[in-house]
C-alpha cells in the first residue's frame, strides 16, 4: 500500500511545475524592481491571478485526461485518488505568490510558524483518518489537502489585507515574467524525472513492495533538501538585492557564503548518514528497517543537488534560464538511461546511485557555466577543510564501530564522532566569517 501511495504521489509531483510554469522564479527575479505600492500591487496581482486560473485549468484537464488505466498498475481507482492527489498541488499554487512575497520580505519566523501550525493540523487529520476511521491510503491525501487549503487561505488573506491583490492582470508584466520562466519549466519536469521517476521504474521492473522500502530510505535521505531550501529561502532575497546593486561585490560575498553553505550541507548529510539506521529503526516498522542502506547515498546525492543552488541563481540573474533547462534535461536523460540499465539488475540500490551520479554531473555543468558568466571561483581551501573533517570523522567512526557492540554503545560512539567533527571544524578554516 505504501508503495502504491508513493508511486501515485510521484505522478502528482509533476503538477506544481505544470501549474506554476515557474512564475515564482520570475517573481523573485523582478521583485526589487517594483518598490512603489501601486507597482507592487500590479506585480503581485498579475502573477497571482494567472497562476490561480492556469493551475485550476491544468488540474481539471489532468484529472479528466487520466483514465482508470493510468492507476491500474498501482491497484488504485481513478476516483477519488487522482482528484485528491491533484487538488493539493492546485491549492499550493494559490498560496505560492503569498509565500514568495513573504520570503522576499524576509518574514522567516512568520513563514515557519504558519507552516508548522498547518503541518500539525494536517498530521492530526491524517492520524485521525488513518488510525481511528480506517481511511487507509486516502488518509494522507486528505491530510495534504487540509494543509494546502489552510496555507492558501492564510496567504490570500495576508495579501488582501496588505492591499496587494486586485482584479487586474498587467500583460507586459506577465509577458516579461513568462519569457523568463517558461524556459525553466522543462527544468522542473526534468527534476521530476531525475528525482521521482525511479519509483515508477521500480514498480515496472520490480514490485510495489520494493518501492515502499526504497521510498522510506529515499525520503529520509532527502531531508537534506529541507536544510538547503531553508537556507536559500533566507539567502535569495539577500542575493538578488546585492547583485542588482553591485554584481562584483555580490560575487565576492557569494564566494564566502558558498564556503559556509558547503560546510553546513555536507555536515547535515554526514549526520543523517551516520544516524540513518537509528532514525529509520525508530520511526518505521521492522519491514522497512533495511531501507537505511539507501539513505546515505540519497543524502549525499541531495548534498550535490544543493550545491548547484548558487550557480542557478547566477544564471538566472543573467537571464540564462534556457541554459539551466539544457543542463537539467541532460541530467534527466542521463538518470533515466542509467535507471533503465541498472534497476533491472541491482534494484533500488541502483536507483539511489544513479540519482547521485546525475546530480554530480548536473552541478559540475552549472558551476562551469556560472564561472564563465560571473568569474566566480570556489573557496577551495574551505571546501577541502570540510571534506577533511568528514574523512577524519568517518575514520574515527570506523575504529569505534569495531570496538563497541550493542545499540546503546554504538549510539554513544556516534555522538562522540559528532563532537569530534564539531571541534575539528572550529579548528580548521571550514568557512570565512
Amino acid at each position: 500500500e505504501y508503495g502504491s501511495l508513493k508511486a501515485l504521489l510521484s505522478i502528482a509531483a509533476i503538477m506544481p511545475g505544470l501549474m506554476s510554469l515557474s512564475l515564482n522564479s520570475a517573481f523573485t527575479r523582478y521583485f526589487f524592481e517594483h518598490d512603489e505600492d501601486r507597482a507592487m500591487n500590479k506585480f503581485v496581482s498579475t502573477h497571482f491571478w494567472f497562476i490561480v486560473i492556469w493551475s485550476f485549468f491544468v488540474a481539471l484537464i489532468s484529472t479528466a485526461a487520466l483514465s482508470g488505466r493510468a492507476v491500474t498498475k498501482l491497484d488504485l481507482y481513478w476516483w477519488p485518488f487522482l482528484p485528491l492527489a491533484f487538488a493539493s498541488p492546485m491549492l499550493q499554487q494559490v498560496s505560492l505568490i503569498g509565500l514568495s512575497h513573504a520570503q522576499m520580505r524576509m518574514k522567516v519566523k512568520w513563514i515557519s510558524t504558519v507552516t508548522m501550525v498547518t503541518f500539525v493540523i494536517s498530521a492530526l487529520t491524517n492520524a485521525l483518518l488513518l488510525v481511528s476511521l480506517g481511511y487507509g491510503l486516502l488518509a494522507p491525501l486528505f491530510g495534504a489537502l487540509v494543509q494546502s487549503l489552510l496555507l492558501a487561505l492564510v496567504y490570500v488573506i495576508v495579501l488582501l489585507r496588505a492591499g496587494l491583490i486586485s482584479f487586474t492582470i498587467d500583460w507586459p508584466i506577465l509577458k516579461r515574467s513568462l519569457l523568463f520562466s517558461l524556459p525553466l519549466v522543462p527544468n522542473i519536469l526534468s527534476g521530476w524525472i531525475a528525482g521521482l521517476s525511479d519509483r515508477l521504474l521500480l514498480v515496472y521492473f520490480k514490485s510495489k513492495a520494493v518501492v515502499g522500502i526504497y521510498s522510506v530510505g529515499y525520503q529520509t535521505g532527502r531531508m537534506i533538501a529541507r536544510v538547503y531550501e531553508a537556507v536559500f529561502r533566507v539567502y535569495m532575497p539577500v542575493f538578488w538585492n546585492r547583485f542588482v546593486k553591485d554584481e562584483k561585490a555580490g560575487v565576492q560575498e557569494l564566494k564566502k557564503f558558498i564556503g559556509f553553505y558547503f560546510w553546513l550541507v555536507f555536515g547535515a548529510a554526514f549526520f543523517l548518514s551516520l544516524f540513518s539506521p537509528d532514525i529509520i529503526g525508530l520511526f518505521s516498522d521492522k519491514a522497512f528497517h533495511s531501507a537505511w542502506i539507501i539513505t546515505p547515498v540519497v543524502a549525499f546525492a541531495y548534498f550535490f543537488a544543493g550545491l548547484y543552488k548558487p550557480f542557478v541563481a547566477i544564471l538566472s540573474y543573467h537571464n540564462k534560464t534556457w541554459l539551466i533547462t539544457v543542463f537539467a534535461l541532460s541530467q534527466a536523460i542521463l538518470n533515466v538511461i542509467l535507471n533503465v540499465i541498472f534497476i533491472p539488475i541491482y534494484g533500488s540500490f541502483a536507483a539511489a546511485w544513479t540519482t547521485m551520479a546525475s546530480f554530480i554531473v548536473h552541478t559540475v555543468c552549472l558551476y562551469i557555466a556560472a564561472k564563465r558568466l560571473s568569474q566566480l571561483t570556489l573557496p577551495w581551501k574551505n571546501i577541502l577543510c570540510s571534506v577533511l573533517v568528514g574523512l577524519l570523522s568517518l575514520l574515527l567512526w570506523f575504529f569505534i564501530s569495531k570496538m563497541v557492540m550493542g545499540w546503546g554503545y554504538r549510539l554513544m560512539g556516534k555522538f562522540i564522532v559528532l563532537v569530534f567533527a564539531f571541534v575539528v571544524s572550529r579548528l580548521l578554516p571550514v568557512y570565512e566569517s
